[in-house]
């Protein structure tokens, strides 16, 4: 947002990729494992809900990335 307010769209567009890379290559490779793990073993269902909206959340921040 700042790069953008300051009129830098190259430095934006950069950060953009960068996060965009950070998703593909670091979340969604061991988040859905992780929660599908969360899942198998909370003892509660706050617990198991939260690691089915993370699981939603990185999901649907994958799709933007691609």
């Amino acid at each position: 947002v700042a790069a953008l307010e300051a009129g830098d769209a190259a430095e934006a567009e950069r950060l953009r990729d960068v996060q965009r890379s950070f998703i593909r290559e670091h979340l969604a490779v061991w988040v859905p494992q992780f929660c599908d793990d969360v899942e198998a073993r909370a003892r509660t269902l706050f617990y198991g809900g939260l690691a089915e909206v993370t699981r939603q959340l990185v999901a649907s921040e994958a799709d933007w990335a691609e």
